[in-house]
């Protein structure tokens, strides 16, 4: 998507180091704008010389930080990340351009996380909020549209997952970018 204000091709890149809810994140990320599509994944590709990046998806998660993001010349790169106990480095932590959301604020209580204090609700109208102050505001069409959409996204992948939990990991499905046994244990 191009904005009227600027002149490259604005990008997200969803990337988290494994295990700090990018799942969820990247899932609700997709519900706001581009719902029917799966996600887009891509690793270890980001360190590749800048004319060489292609992206055909809005949003793309990774789970190798390419610090080039940062600085790219084709694309304007907004770089939204999930943390949890290992912090990312400080340079990356104060950019302008990357938002980052701590785990307890990705999790709603649910079956696998009894202990949450967030709704799914909340954690959706979370990151919505957080996202509207970070990205462009051309990328917000319909907040209530794309919440719904967020949420029934959500829904769907947590039904998927009631299928497919007790799978072993190597069990993909790529709309979702989900794996059997994902949630809550060790991978088998």
């Amino acid at each position: 998507m191009r904005c009227n204000h600027m002149q490259k091709e604005i990008k997200i890149a969803q990337v988290s180091f494994p295990q700090t809810g990018s799942t969820i994140l990247c899932n609700v990320l997709y519900g706001f704008f581009c719902p029917a599509l799966p996600i887009t994944f891509r690793d270890a590709d980001l360190d590749l010389p800048k004319d060489k990046l292609v992206y055909k998806s809005l949003i793309y998660s990774n789970s190798t930080i390419g610090l080039n993001l940062l600085n790219n010349d084709i694309y304007n790169i907004f770089i939204i990340m999930s943390e949890r106990e290992k912090k990312y480095p400080e340079k990356l932590q104060k950019h302008p351009k990357v938002l980052i959301f701590p785990f307890q604020d990705l999790i709603a209580k649910d079956l696998y996380n009894p202990n949450s204090q967030r709704s799914l609700e909340w954690v959706i109208l979370n990151i919505y909020e957080k996202s509207t102050n970070f990205l462009p505001p051309e990328l917000f069409t319909n907040k209530d549209k794309m919440i719904k959409n967020a949420t029934e996204r959500v829904a769907g992948m947590n039904r998927l997952y009631e299928e497919i939990k007790d799978k072993p990991f190597k069990y993909y499905d790529k709309f979702y970018h989900i794996h059997g046994s994902h949630r809550g244990g060790p991978r088998r």
